[in-house]
């Protein structure tokens, strides 16, 4: 009823970002590796404001939507932690959790933009390109400031 919850890329995917092989950039890497999961998830923005439509009317459905989508987030964070562990293996394991937590916040909040923005264009274009369009807009905004 109310759709899938994102599902993340294949293993080999999980392992390049873990790894950093892909932009080098932990933030940049995050970004690439959401909006490949998106391109596994349906693409009907019809469906998807009329499931934001039923959440809205009907708060309780509000609250399993946001569990399921806290099991991603906390997929997403525990990925994030072992590459931060991987670039800075002397970091506190608080640390370590604290910084990961952050920036999957922040990276689940230009999604959010993502999908919102997606969702009142009527899917003008694919979910990812506007992710993409998002992370940029976003990168546009902090610049460089970016260090994680």
């Amino acid at each position: 009823l109310l759709g899938d919850s994102p599902n993340l890329p294949e293993s080999a995917a999980l392992d390049r970002f873990v790894m950093g092989s892909t932009t080098g950039s932990l933030f940049d890497d995050l970004a690439q590796l959401l909006i490949d999961a998106s391109e596994r998830t349906m693409d009907d923005p019809e469906l998807v404001q009329l499931r934001m439509n039923l959440v809205k009317a009907y708060p309780q459905l509000f609250a399993l939507r946001m569990a399921s989508l806290r099991s991603f987030e906390d997929q997403v964070t525990a990925l994030v932690a072992e590459r931060i562990h991987r670039d800075d293996s002397e970091a506190l394991s608080a640390e370590v959790d604290d910084r990961a937590r952050l920036v999957t916040l922040v990276a689940f909040g230009v999604m959010r933009h993502a999908w919102s923005a997606w969702a009142a264009s009527g899917g003008a274009a694919g979910l990812s390109a506007q992710l993409t369009r998002s992370f940029d807009t976003f990168h546009g905004l902090v610049g460089t400031a970016i260090r994680v």
